[in-house]
């Protein structure tokens, strides 16, 4: 149930090239330097793309007080 939640936030709040190095990181299991082989973009770029994409999640899924 709470994959589910996750990947129905994934869909509603990222955009696609954040939802790719979501789905590459922790559903596929990539290293930060595979990623940026497979989309052509470096290690850097993808760990901020990945930063922004978890804190886009988390404002989705954690309730607020």
């Amino acid at each position: 149930m709470k994959l589910a939640r996750v990947r129905l936030a994934m869909y509603e709040v990222l955009n696609e090239e954040e939802f790719e190095v979501i789905e590459l990181r922790f559903f596929h299991g990539l290293s930060l330097r595979h990623i940026g082989k497979v989309t052509d973009r470096n290690a850097s770029t993808i760990h901020r793309r990945i930063e922004r994409a978890i804190v886009k999640l988390r404002r989705a899924l954690v309730p607020r007080e």
